[in-house]
């Protein structure tokens, strides 16, 4: 790939840990300057109303955050809430879209949440594929589920390496507007989480 098509590549919202409507991306670009170099770029379309809220009630910290970027395409906002346990050793998340008060151009639309992985990571879905469990060089391993919904693997490419670009993977759940406008989801360290069934044949 050309390093004008990855840099391209990378304002996607796919190649972000985020939720992603319809494949399209909550952002778009354009040259500044007709003819004018590709760094030189501005947004033209996307998220014009961010907000986010911290709040720590109890032991737990919670961070609710939304953006409007697929708002005036599809009539929704994204909204993802992120609580924290205490001791770091649960993360839970709930990614939704919003109706914004608009008619929506897709009443059902197809969307998928993605979690792009560190090269290192050693994947292993579990053989329901409800669930992937995470090993780490460290030694600590990760389980994440989605609750009700099938976890996928699909290809990915690390940027962080000095040696380039570096094949990894990353973990999708998919769903869609019409029975599923929201997914609930965890990340939880592996001595506190279910023991999964392996599926070697997805590692």
């Amino acid at each position: 790939m050309e390093r004008s098509d990855l840099r391209e590549a990378v304002r996607a919202t796919a190649a972000h840990s985020t939720l992603v409507v319809s494949d399209v991306s909550s952002a778009r670009f354009v040259a500044h300057k007709p003819g004018g170099p590709d760094w030189h770029r501005r947004m033209y379309a996307g998220p014009r109303k961010l907000v986010v809220a911290a709040a720590q009630p109890d032991a737990n910290l919670s961070v609710l955050a939304s953006h409007d970027g697929y708002g005036a395409r599809f009539g929704f906002l994204h909204r993802r809430q992120l609580v924290l346990a205490p001791g770091g050793a649960l993360l839970s998340g709930r990614d939704e879209l919003v109706a914004n008060g608009r008619t929506a151009k897709g009443a059902a639309l197809d969307y998928a949440l993605r979690f792009h992985l560190h090269p290192a990571v050693q994947v292993t879905l579990t053989e329901a594929a409800d669930g992937a469990r995470l090993d780490l060089p460290a030694g600590t391993s990760w389980y994440f589920s989605a609750e009700g919904l099938t976890v996928e693997l699909e290809d990915s490419v690390y940027l962080g390496s000095p040696h380039g670009a570096v094949r990894s993977r990353q973990l999708v759940v998919q769903a869609n507007t019409a029975t599923c406008a929201s997914i609930n989801w965890s990340l939880q360290r592996y001595e506190d989480a279910p023991e999964p069934e392996p599926d070697l044949a997805a590692s």
